[in-house]
């Protein structure tokens, strides 16, 4: 019995001494520093890596459970790539390219607004209280471009890059999205 009592109380001093090497441990390791934002590099292995400018402001992905950080999907044509920005912090944004028809290939595709229904539409938006007036399009005077580099239907995989100048009428603004690049397995 008395063995019993020592092997617990030896047991009960250990947990306490490793708990106390524990504490001091954490009182000496330095805080870690969290890594810099910066922009993905361009890749076409399927990293789901999506990045710009806005502005001159680097903006990168930030999903919810609702919304994905980066969707998109090919076919028949069709190319859409879009990254969603919902963070606490700030205003929600998506910035989305999408052409309804005539993508078959890597190589470079103008960004003009040319019709609905061959779709050539390219937009940036920001999500406040009054949606429709935080619209930013590629129109016929503010354009841009997309240049795939890889289109693989095999292996799911979308890769490009991408600048474009978007222009809301209501504000009579225009952003400026730079130096954008994606590369995302669907």
């Amino acid at each position: 019995m008395k063995t019993k009592h020592i092997i617990y109380a030896s047991l009960f001093l250990l947990v306490l001494s490793v708990q106390h090497c524990q504490c001091k441990m954490d009182e000496i390791l330095p805080t870690p520093i969290p890594a810099p934002e910066v922009l993905p590099p361009v890749t076409t292995i399927g990293a789901n890596t999506f990045g710009c400018y806005v502005d001159g402001k680097l903006w990168l992905p930030f999903g919810s459970l609702m919304t994905p950080a980066i969707a998109g999907n090919i076919g028949g044509g069709y190319i859409n790539i879009s990254g969603a920005r919902r963070h606490i912090d700030e205003p929600s944004s998506t910035i989305s390219i999408i052409i309804n028809n005539g993508v078959h290939d890597t190589g470079l595709y103008k960004l003009s607004f040319i019709s609905d229904s061959v779709g050539r539409v390219y937009y940036y938006y920001e999500i406040k209280p009054n949606y429709d007036s935080n619209l930013y399009y590629v129109d016929t005077f503010h354009i841009g471009s997309l240049h795939i580099l890889r289109l693989d239907s095999i292996n799911h995989i979308m890769s490009g890059t991408f600048y474009f100048d978007a222009y809301n009428k209501y504000l009579n603004k225009t952003v400026k999205i730079t130096d954008g690049r994606f590369d995302y397995r669907y």
